[in-house]
């Protein structure tokens, strides 16, 4: 087995014997330098790059951030959010939301006359929003479209809040309408006036 010093011998003798593989040995030392000296200009061009990206999307979060709209669009959506909430009825079951839901129904299918049926549906909880409570209501019938857009504006400025989910109009010789409203309340707690 030849030992390192030996192997390292060998090498330096062919090397002393042929001038040319030491002039390609030189020449492959300086091709591996020059490409490793060109990856490393390429890495930093691209970690310059990188760097400059980050430091003008830092300026323009640093920009946004001083604007004081943004405080302004939080106070108002606050305001926004408040006003909603305040519009969300209260009662202590489902059961008894439903019957406040029903008793608007019968008073607006009263103010509107003709042939009005009310239908209710079971009120389910809102997904995400836990005590949240939809409750809908069916309105239909035969009346005059009059009537009808009176009843959508009455639905519109309730005191509770109140999505018109559905609505179908025919003005035609039978001028029928359907309506599906929908409250919203919160579940648990003392109940407040009727919608």
């Amino acid at each position: 087995m030849r030992t390192v010093p030996r192997i390292v011998d060998d090498i330096a003798r062919q090397f002393r014997s042929n001038p040319r593989l030491g002039i390609a040995a030189v020449l492959i030392a300086m091709l591996l330098a020059a490409y490793l000296l060109l990856a490393l200009i390429d890495l930093r061009g691209r970690l310059a790059s990188d760097y400059a990206e980050r430091v003008a999307e830092m300026r323009s979060l640093r920009a946004l951030a001083r604007q004081p709209e943004w405080l302004e669009r939080a106070q108002s959506a606050a305001r926004l959010r408040k006003g909603l909430q305040a519009q969300i009825g209260h009662a202590a079951t489902a059961g008894i939301a439903e019957a406040e839901v029903q008793a608007w129904a019968r008073d607006r299918a009263a103010a509107v006359g003709g042939q009005v049926q009310i239908a209710t549906q079971p009120p389910a909880e809102v997904e995400g929003n836990h005590g949240l409570w939809r409750v809908p209501v069916v309105l239909s019938g035969a009346a005059d479209p009059a009537q009808v857009v009176q009843l959508m504006q009455a639905i519109e400025s309730s005191s509770r809040l109140a999505v018109i989910e559905q609505s179908s109009v025919l003005n035609r010789e039978n001028r029928t309408f359907s309506l599906t409203v929908v409250f919203f309340y919160r579940i648990g707690g003392g109940s407040d006036v009727a919608p």
